[in-house]
């Protein structure tokens, strides 16, 4: 298994990850995401979707904690079959898996990218596509609006749109491919070129949102059989905020750089009252 822990560095083999555990009641909300999956590997035959789905551990579900680390736990139970609890962040449910660890050449043993983060508000850090403007960079890449969320990249998450804002600067005509939820078809990869130049404003000519008001919602038709909570909406509702209260109903529509927070908010005021 690679494991890129929460400072973003990408670790191979076989290690201990020391985490500063989230706890509230005494529950951790700490999982491993799941970047990406071998598809020569027994977890591609299990369902595993990429960046939605979270591997649980320590697995709050059980009594008794054997191992401290999930690390520990596969070298010693190698070549026998083990339960994994999988926490799904669109449903908000977790389900039961069996796997065997297998070490492989690439000294990995269940054939699986992960990083190590907090779950219990993931589906809250992603980009709410709300509209796309005619010949954007949006457009041209294929999102839709109110079925499209950008989760991510593989090296990144984004904590606030500033940081997403920043991001997308940063790469400017470069060609960018981000992990996105569609609400019909789910996950899928989306290569994405922001051009400040394309005609129009902004670099991706579209409007996005982010926090609660935009966050991904369980979809009524997939099913529950075999899943169950992991903790009561009570517990994770004491939780303080990952998001800014500041942009939890914003939605950023010309995404300019190098905007800071403040100056974000100060521009939204002056527009709505010069729009008055």
């Amino acid at each position: 298994m690679c494991i890129r822990d929460r400072y973003q560095r990408r670790v191979h083999g076989i290690i201990s990850i020391k985490l500063s555990m989230g706890t509230s009641n005494g529950v951790s909300y700490i999982g491993y995401r799941i970047l990406s999956v071998d598809p020569q590997c027994e977890m591609a035959k299990l369902s595993i979707e990429p960046m939605i789905d979270f591997i649980l551990f320590p697995d709050t579900s059980k009594e008794k904690q054997v191992y401290t680390t999930l690390e520990e736990m596969l070298v010693h139970e190698e070549n026998k079959e083990i339960e994994l609890s999988i926490y799904n962040i669109v449903q908000r449910r977790a389900r039961r898996i069996k796997v065997i660890p297998k070490r492989n050449s690439n000294n990995t043993y269940l054939g699986v990218t992960v990083r190590a983060e907090d779950y219990s508000m993931a589906h809250t850090r992603v980009i709410r596509i709300i509209n796309t403007i005619q010949d954007s960079p949006l457009e041209k890449a294929g999102l839709v609006g109110r079925k499209d969320y950008i989760l991510g990249t593989s090296e990144e998450v984004f904590s606030d749109l500033e940081e997403f804002n920043d991001f997308v600067a940063k790469n400017n005509l470069a060609s960018i491919e981000f992990f996105v939820y569609n609400t019909d078809t789910g996950v899928k990869k989306i290569r994405v070129t922001p051009n400040y130049s394309w005609g129009g404003v902004g670099y991706l000519g579209g409007t996005v949102g982010y926090g609660k008001r935009h966050a991904l919602r369980p979809s009524g038709t997939s099913s529950t059989v075999g899943s169950f909570m992991v903790d009561s909406p009570a517990a994770i509702a004491k939780k303080p905020e990952i998001t800014s209260p500041l942009l939890e109903a914003v939605s950023y529509t010309h995404l300019r750089a190098h905007e800071t927070l403040r100056y974000l908010v100060c521009r939204l005021l002056l527009e709505k009252k010069t729009n008055n």
